[in-house]
């Protein structure tokens, strides 16, 4: 049976098994960024970057995994609409998971249909797990992309890929499908580029633009700046009880 055809079932099954859940859910808003989104009342917001980035997690721990949404100012020059970002920034990551070496990226799930949507907004979503050279997966990420106006949405939830493989379906059915973006109220400094490093071949680590373009050569370690950020630093917001 086909990966997808096994997320489908999950994510019908998952109504059931999973109403509860909207019971004691609160929702968190940051006009800044620009989104709001319902979450039980144990998660936060932390702030990684005012204006732009945030992540969402869960205090008890019962979910390990975390939800980063992060704002990006489109360079209309590249991209010259909305859907143009959404679709170059899919196809970027894409490539980089398929041609990534180490970690080693599969993709396990992927939907850039027009029926993949965040409310009214074209949104293609993508899973893939990432493995090390004993070829044991660990870690997995399920990706969004959104746009609106003049902003694109990068949207994530990332951790280890055994909670991950557990738990996809409850982070992106019941936590994410609840993201409502809206225009941010305040304008940050943002970088209209969004780049990623990952180890791609024999020639070493690239950076790779909204194409899918390499742009340079760069020394370092670890898949990218977003697993396992620092989450002592920083705000959080506690969903209203």
């Amino acid at each position: 049976m086909q990966l997808g055809k096994i997320i489908a079932d999950l994510r019908v099954k998952a109504i059931i098994l999973l109403l509860p859940f909207t019971l004691i859910s609160a929702p968190i808003t940051n006009k800044e960024i620009g989104f709001t989104i319902d979450l039980p009342l144990s998660w936060r917001q932390h702030i990684v970057s005012p204006g732009t980035h945030a992540i969402l997690r869960d205090t008890t721990g019962g979910h390990k995994s975390v939800i980063s949404i992060e704002k990006i100012l489109i360079d209309k020059n590249v991209d010259p609409t909305p859907s143009a970002w959404v679709r170059s920034q899919f196809l970027a990551f894409k490539l980089l998971v398929e041609h990534s070496v180490y970690p080693f990226g599969a993709i396990l799930f992927y939907d850039s249909t027009s029926s993949a949507q965040l409310g009214a907004l074209w949104s293609p979503e993508l899973y893939a797990e990432f493995y090390h050279s004993d070829n044991k997966p660990t870690q997995a990420e399920y990706v969004r992309y959104a746009a609106i106006s003049d902003f694109g949405y990068e949207i994530i939830a990332y951790g280890d890929s055994l909670d991950m493989a557990t738990n996809i379906v409850y982070y992106a059915d019941s936590l994410i499908s609840t993201l409502v973006l809206s225009s941010p109220q305040n304008v940050s400094l943002l970088r209209s580029q969004h780049s990623r490093p990952f180890t791609v071949g024999k020639g070493g680590r690239i950076w790779v633009d909204v194409l899918g373009k390499s742009q340079r050569h760069i020394e370092g370690k670890g898949l990218s700046r977003r697993l396992y950020p620092v989450l002592g630093e920083g705000s959080t917001q506690k969903a209203p009880h």
